[in-house]
């Protein structure tokens, strides 16, 4: 227990609070009366708008013992940002099967034998409603969201940084990487800038528990140096702590990846207090504060404009499309819009394929196709990908250009541009075995790269820009679909 305790004054009873001091306000959200503590600085007047803090406990904690840990309000106060401590949820009543008892104060972060994982709390819902409701009733700069947390907060901070990527323009955690099962299940939205504070000596969240595949994660999202910058922090406190920075830098839209690996640390935040003795959670840095350094990193960072205005961060296929554009493998329309529901012709599909292959299209031998005028914009990807044998004509020597390209053509020319092998039994009710595209549908379930509709994969049914581009994405990655 955090000793010592925050004021607190009910939301609005309180319009001009002390320094540090929290206001408290509840919203319900999915059946539930969920609360939380804030602070706002007394230069507030609703003239401009403000960034937002969103800083959240540990296991067995509320958000007015954060408070008592981070003491954000102190920058709050001196930096003009607003700073919100929500509260999880506690559980009661009996234990799932597999589940860890004693832990029933907690978020959901994404690990898989904790009680609000199998009771399914829809924590990350509630923090969005949550932005909602701030950018409602306070004029928030909704470029400038952030998150921290510390232990299985910092674990839900990574878990927010990946699905709420569209909100949060950067995320930090301190003693908590990112659950695996969040890498695995949760499809990131953009690239983000992450912050990592990790005790080597930490008995509670060991520094070898995914803090290397946490970075690896984000290095390959974020596409940072696959090597940091290092430096050694100067020594300022009287401790056996030793902090090291290390920086992925280069990432798409400016952001990064910084680990403060903290030599000796253990289970605290770095700069403050010493909350239990050193025998139960290690050393408390003071080797830095990680407040401070916090707020410097996230305030350099804002919400980035997506490449295409018609592709917004909340797209379901915003990051694919980002990733392939940042390449040069797929391009917009003249006008400066993606067209990501646009449905491709057989010609458009052609071209986005030997563009995303790096396909060559010089001195191709002409495909005899006698409805493909050599004239026409397309002629040249239409002769290399007819050339390569991923995409063919009919018996009567029609390619068809301006017909829409089906899902099923667009399995086919999948599995021969990329060379896939493999064979799976599928769910889908309206593949059946005399289709042309029946094997290659296979094929492309055996590598992971289609889910479909439910029971059903639509072959018939016209491809759209943002669906070939994901396609192309997990092809040109191995990413599995989620």
């Amino acid at each position: 227990m955090v000793p010592g305790g925050s004021a607190w004054a009910e939301e609005g009873g309180n319009p001009s609070p002390a320094a540090g001091e929290l206001q408290r306000g509840f919203l319900v959200h999915d059946g539930m009366e969920r609360t939380y503590a804030f602070y706002v600085p007394s230069s507030y007047d609703g003239s401009k708008p403000v960034p937002l803090l969103l800083s959240f406990h540990g296991t067995g904690w509320t958000g007015s013992m954060q408070r008592d840990l981070d003491r954000f309000p102190e920058l709050a106060e001196r930096e003009g940002f607003i700073v919100v401590y929500p509260d999880s949820t506690t559980l009661v009543g009996d234990i799932p099967p597999g589940q860890l008892s004693g832990y029933l104060t907690q978020w959901n972060d994404g690990r898989e034998w904790t009680p609000q994982f199998a009771w399914g709390i829809d924590d990350v819902g509630y923090v969005s409603a949550l932005i909602d409701k701030f950018m409602a009733e306070y004029n928030v700069d909704g470029r400038r969201i952030y998150a921290a947390g510390m232990s299985n907060g910092a674990v839900f901070a990574q878990r927010l940084a990946v699905e709420l990527s569209d909100r949060i323009a950067a995320a930090a955690s301190v003693t908590g990487p990112l659950a695996e099962w969040v890498e695995l299940h949760s499809d990131w939205k953009r690239p983000i800038t992450v912050i990592l504070v990790m005790g080597t000596a930490d008995p509670i969240v060991p520094y070898n528990w995914r803090t290397e595949q946490t970075i690896d994660y984000w290095v390959k999202r974020n596409g940072t140096s696959a090597e940091p910058a290092t430096e050694t922090l100067p020594q300022r406190a009287d401790d056996p702590t030793v902090v090291h920075r290390k920086v992925y830098e280069g990432g798409r839209h400016g952001t990064e990846i910084i680990l403060y690996e903290v030599e000796n640390g253990g289970h605290a935040w770095p700069g403050g207090p010493q909350y239990y003795p050193v025998e139960a959670i290690g050393w408390s840095s003071g080797q830095m504060d990680a407040s401070e350094i916090i707020w410097e990193h996230f305030k350099k960072h804002v919400l980035p404009d997506p490449v295409f205005p018609d592709v917004p961060w909340s797209h379901w296929a915003a990051a694919e499309i980002d990733w392939l554009t940042h390449r040069g493998l797929v391009e917009g329309n003249p006008g400066g819009t993606f067209g990501p529901e646009a449905m491709l012709s057989r010609a458009e599909a052609a071209s986005m394929l030997a563009k995303a292959l790096n396909l060559d299209l010089a001195d191709r031998p002409d495909p005899g196709f006698a409805d493909v005028d050599q004239a026409s914009p397309h002629y040249a990807a239409i002769a290399a990908v007819a050339a390569e044998g991923w995409m063919e004509g009919n018996d009567r020597g029609e390619f068809h250009p301006d017909w829409p390209m089906t899902r099923e053509q667009t399995a086919i020319a999948l599995v021969r541009a990329f060379g896939l092998e493999g064979d799976a039994d599928f769910r889908f009710k309206d593949v059946a075995p005399y289709y042309p595209g029946y094997q290659a549908v296979r094929t492309l379930a055996a590598n992971g790269l289609v889910n479909g509709y439910g029971d059903f994969f639509r072959p018939g049914r016209p491809v759209t820009k943002a669906e070939l581009a994901v396609f192309l994405y997990r092809a040109l990655t191995g990413e599995k679909v989620r």
